[in-house]
């Protein structure tokens, strides 16, 4: 684990995740223009970056996790549970979508708030719409709407307790492996789009239909 250099007494106050972190650099303007050229949504980069939780890393990549000082460069971005504490850091790369890896292995999905607001949606409305991306270059893409799943072992679970309420919106070519993940309990229904603007246009309609 790299150890931070500087304001030790900063890092000894915070969790020992957002420590490692916080002594991580930011990305350079160039890095920041690229993902911007690459569609990032301005207001997303914005967001993540005046919440230093956007920066960039060396790593190496073993399966499903990440070291630091290794060979593979990546855009890092950090996930806080509920309570806002960091739990962990995902490792990711435009060029290698699905080749992401996290730190700790704590995280389960991004878009924790996300999948909650919508689980609130469906007991009040009698069912709600939630977007699942394959990838959190996806997520991140689509400006962080929705959520990425990143162990599928721990959300399949809370995602099932949402029964047929929820209909859960993935990529196209994802529903039935999202299907199979979800064998037992009341299971969600599941569709697939195109684009973000079609599964948000999905939501909107569900909504009016509940109305």
């Amino acid at each position: 684990m790299s150890r931070p250099s500087r304001h030790d007494g900063l890092c000894e106050a915070l969790g020992p995740v957002e420590a490692e972190f916080s002594a991580l650099p930011f990305p350079p303007f160039s890095a920041i223009q690229r993902l911007l050229d690459a569609g990032m949504p301005a207001g997303t980069v914005g967001a993540l970056h005046g919440d230093h939780a956007l920066k960039v890393a060396r790593v190496e990549i073993t399966g499903r996790r990440w070291e630091p000082e290794g060979p593979d460069p990546r855009l890092l971005i950090g996930v806080r549970d509920l309570a806002g504490e960091m739990i962990d850091i995902v490792a990711l790369a435009r060029h290698a979508p699905r080749d992401w890896a996290l730190r700790t292995g704590e995280a389960v999905v991004l878009g924790e708030e996300t999948m909650e607001r919508a689980g609130e949606e469906a007991c009040v409305r009698g069912r709600a719409a939630l977007r699942v991306f394959a990838d959190p270059w996806a997520w991140l893409m689509a400006g962080c709407v929705g959520i990425c799943v990143l162990d599928w072992n721990r959300a399949a679970p809370c995602l099932r307790q949402m029964g047929e309420r929820v209909l859960l919106v993935c990529d196209t070519g994802e529903a039935r492996g999202t299907l199979a993940r979800l064998t037992r309990g009341g299971v969600p229904r599941v569709a697939e789009v195109q684009t973000a603007d079609a599964a948000l246009s999905l939501a909107e309609r569900i909504g009016r239909e509940a109305a």
